[in-house]
């Protein structure tokens, strides 16, 4: 790994557990005290980034198991300027970094090339190698198309079918009617239409009040996952402000229960919608 052009590197992972170990997921040292390149989390989930035995360590958040998240490293030789951003965090660290030869006798490679006990689990969605620095504009472009491809849609817990593109949030891949982020966030397959969504369902409750229940993706909020129940007297004006949670049950690892109080007021009519979106 040569300086002279400089090298950038981005890459979309999910980790499946945090080994008590390294975790190393590309590089060609596990070292971060010797003169290569390496990308890693600790135990702790915390990320970090070596080159010539700087590293780099965002603050913020740390990647705990079943996150999806996007790394991405940029250096350039003329400037000496290292970089590390993380889409948790959404923040670059940088520091300097002297141009030198930063090739080992290992070649750069997924997970650990110098310590089988530093492999991480979990799964490379998509990498990305450049033999040249990107320009401040090309890295941020970089980082936001990844990021969007694996994380932003919402639809990242589909890893199992690493390598099948089912599209974005808004698409139909099994073309049932539903939208892959409403079936993801309804408990349903996206890639598989005889497996249905579970669609909100209404009731009386407490003798006036209506009770309106749906199901929710338990880390809806880690995967940018956002549930709104709007209410309308006239199918033209939308509120939030009308349905108010009185129950929340957890169903299994993936999904709970919601439960919502609404009165339904004077009006001679009621409409009630459930909008999933991603922010």
């Amino acid at each position: 790994m040569s300086s002279s052009n400089g090298f950038a590197v981005i890459i979309a992972l999910r980790a499946e557990n945090i080994l008590n170990n390294k975790n190393d997921i590309v590089g060609n040292t596990s070292a971060f005290t010797s003169s290569g390149f390496g990308i890693r989390y600790e135990s702790s989930g915390k990320l970090k980034a070596c080159l010539g035995r700087l590293t780099l360590t965002p603050g913020g958040q740390n990647l705990v198991a079943g996150n999806t998240v996007v790394l991405a490293v940029n250096y350039n030789p003329a400037s000496e300027l290292f970089e590390f951003w993380d889409s948790m965090n959404q923040s670059i660290e940088s520091s300097s970094v002297r141009s030198a030869d930063f090739s080992l006798s290992e070649a750069v490679t997924l997970g650990s090339p110098t310590n089988n006990s530093c492999y991480m689990s979990g799964m490379i969605g998509e990498l990305k190698m450049y033999d040249e620095s990107l320009t401040s504009l090309k890295f941020e472009l970089a980082q936001k198309e990844m990021a969007t491809k694996w994380i932003i849609d919402g639809i990242d817990q589909w890893w199992s079918q690493v390598g099948m593109d089912i599209g974005g949030a808004d698409e139909d891949f099994d073309g049932d009617g539903l939208s892959n982020l409403i079936e993801v966030g309804l408990g349903g397959d996206p890639l598989n239409k005889s497996i249905h969504a579970l669609l909100p369902s209404l009731g009386v409750w407490n003798g006036s009040m209506l009770e309106y229940s749906h199901l929710r993706l338990r880390n809806a909020e880690r995967e940018g996952i956002v549930y709104k129940v709007l209410t309308s007297p006239d199918l033209i004006t939308w509120n939030e402000t009308g349905a108010e949670i009185t129950e929340t049950e957890v169903l299994d690892n993936e999904m709970e229960s919601v439960k919502y109080a609404i009165d339904p007021g004077p009006d001679a009519s009621l409409f009630i919608s459930l909008q999933i979106e991603t922010n």
